[in-house]
């Protein structure tokens, strides 16, 4: 309900401080994060966390399972000592305690690496909606999202997307020529 208000004032803002020549655009934040190089990027970072961090889980939970399986056989369990029985229980209740500081972990490892995404895709996304905005002569440019109502012939989205490739790709090839540069010998003394 905030961002709507926001929204809404900053539209009011706009149009009512604006001289009559000024002019607005619009852009859909989500599909620039879908379609752009960018978004893409961050979201393969995302799963590749995600895969990484439930592999960690899938182990502890196979370990756990062997273990408890183990307890649970009566016939294995009858040739073991009473401390042998108590070595193997106490392993299993650490590897349960593990499993849950793995999914507290998991929880805010995600969450961090989610609203980072989020700020890399949305700073991406201004870059572009300032250098489009400056470029096509608009004074506003409003999250499509945020807005209830505005023509088709507002909206820049694909602009900003091919923006935002571009950008991309200038980064990209800025990155591989500096790892490409070999490092200046040391002075051999």
């Amino acid at each position: 309900m905030k961002k709507l208000a926001l929204s809404t004032l900053l539209m009011g803002s706009a149009l009512f401080g604006a001289d009559a020549t000024s002019k607005i655009g619009i852009v859909d934040f989500q599909q620039c994060a879908m379609e752009s190089a960018v978004g893409k990027k961050e979201e393969e970072n995302f799963a590749a966390l995600q895969k990484q961090i439930s592999s960690l889980m899938e182990d502890t939970g196979k370990k756990y399972k062997e273990l408890d399986d183990k307890l649970n056989d009566k016939d294995f369990t009858d040739g073991l000592s009473p401390e042998g029985r108590k070595e193997l229980e106490s392993k299993r209740d650490n590897l349960a305690q593990e499993m849950q500081r793995y999914q507290q972990q998991q929880y805010m490892v995600l969450n961090q690496a989610h609203q980072k995404r989020i700020q890399n895709i949305r700073t991406a996304a201004a870059e572009a909606a300032v250098a489009v905005a400056e470029k096509q002569g608009v004074s506003v440019v409003l999250d499509k999202n945020e807005t209830l109502f505005a023509l088709d012939s507002l909206n820049m989205t694909k602009d900003i997307i091919a923006k935002m490739d571009e950008n991309f790709e200038k980064e990209n090839k800025k990155a591989a020529e500096t790892a490409a540069i070999p490092a200046a010998p040391a002075d051999v003394k």
